[in-house]
């Protein structure tokens, strides 16, 4: 038995995303606007690093260029390059209102062709607002900021959607656009893969190949070949395990710093920083290995249930978060939708059934998620955040995701 929903919360949460927007893109707008006003302000939004790419694209010049006003800070693929050139086509302070329409857009669409296919009673649209409504405060900060996570979950959203509907080429399509922004998202398709070799191995490798030479079609072959070898040395170069607490990446090495150290430098006094980094690269494939383990067991145990898609999706966000290769705090958003469906899928079941200690995890997790949001609004919310409260939070729904994969249980559809 599920919990009624109010007539009223679909409207209402269309109202609340349609202000979020608005306000959002207004916001956007003055903060572009002031930056050009202002040599040097701080704007509180990336997304003039993206119409810059661009521009310097089409004349030719190095986006990656160290001694550039924005030295460092834009990291994104050749192929993201030539699909930020119509940025420049706008006025800059309009370009920042359209890509945060696009940004919201795709969230939306994604987050409602996920669950609608995952969702099919008749509160069906109350069910994806109610976690719509969730997600928000977990991913709206990174529409704010002109960051590209939203964008991201969107695309992997729709690419789990697609799944489920068997649209193979287009799952490959989105899954690889979303590759071309950050590399990262690739772990979903490759996961995907080993469920459906047949159908997406080839088609996936077809278009992460297409998009890697999409730029040769826009530039001369020898600035592509610098532009590549720059980026790659740009994000080989992003290396944060030795900074501060403050600043670093947060994932599973960052608990290890702020809780764990001790036990490492008792036991290993005279290792030296390269070394425990390297240590930290064969962990990453460790647990990128055990990801892959926990889906071929399910999937040759036959242990397949209707929620496979959207577990493998939740599974590959954690991993992402934990072990991935660039866990800024912002990139959280991402883990957003995957908490609040949970937190949803379990929440409003009533009377309690079987699932409660799983439900009350993942209500845990989403408070952490809320809580280190919330902090960032006042006075020494940073330092808050720096005990790891995102990092714990994957930590505390990751058991609840490989235990709804172990059980096996056919369909698991709040209906």
């Amino acid at each position: 038995m599920v919990a009624r929903l109010p007539a009223w919360l679909v409207p209402v949460v269309i109202g609340f995303w349609i202000v979020i927007v608005t306000v959002l893109a207004v916001r956007a707008h003055k903060q572009v606007q002031r930056g050009l006003r202002e040599q040097g302000a701080s704007t509180n939004t990336v997304f003039p690093l993206f119409p810059e790419a661009g521009r310097k694209w089409v004349a030719g010049l190095d986006a990656y260029d160290a001694s550039s006003e924005h030295a460092g800070a834009y990291r994104y693929s050749p192929t993201a390059s030539v699909l930020f050139v119509p940025f420049g086509w706008f006025a800059p302070a309009w370009g920042g209102v359209v890509w945060v329409v696009i940004n919201a857009a795709v969230f939306l669409v994604g987050l409602w062709y996920w669950l609608g296919g995952w969702y099919r009673g008749p509160d069906k649209l109350g069910w994806v607002a109610l976690v719509a409504l969730a997600a928000t405060p977990l991913s709206v900060g990174s529409i704010a900021n002109g960051q590209v996570n939203v964008l991201i979950i969107g695309l992997l959203m729709l690419a789990v959607a697609l799944t489920r509907a068997q649209r193979w080429w287009w799952v490959s399509i989105v899954i690889t656009l979303a590759t071309v922004f950050k590399i990262y998202p690739l772990a979903l398709g490759l996961v995907l893969v080993l469920v459906y070799p047949r159908q997406l191995s080839w088609r996936l490798a077809l278009c992460v190949a297409g998009a890697a030479l999409l730029p040769y079609l826009a530039q001369t072959h020898e600035y592509v070949n610098s532009a590549y070898v720059t980026w790659y040395h740009v994000v080989r170069g992003d290396e944060r395990t030795a900074h501060p607490l403050e600043f670093p990446y947060r994932d599973a090495a960052y608990l290890y710093r702020h809780y764990g150290s001790w036990i490492g430098n008792w036991l290993f006094p005279q290792m030296t920083t390269t070394t425990a980094e390297g240590i930290y690269r064969l962990v990453q494939l460790a647990t990128a290995a055990g990801v892959a383990g926990v889906v071929i067991w399910v999937r040759w145990t036959k242990r397949q249930t209707a929620e496979l898609p959207d577990l493998i999706l939740a599974l590959v966000v954690l991993w992402m978060m934990l072990f991935g290769p660039s866990t800024e705090s912002a990139t959280y958003s991402l883990l957003g939708p995957v908490a609040a469906w949970l937190l949803v899928r379990f929440g409003l079941r009533w009377p309690r059934h079987e699932g409660a200690p799983l439900g009350w995890l993942a209500a845990l997790a989403w408070l952490l998620l809320a809580s280190a949001v919330v902090a960032l609004w006042f006075p020494g919310g940073r330092n808050f955040t720096a005990i790891g409260i995102q990092p714990l939070a994957a930590v505390v729904l990751m058991p609840v995701v490989l235990v709804l994969l172990g059980r096996g249980r056919g369909n698991e559809y709040p209906v």
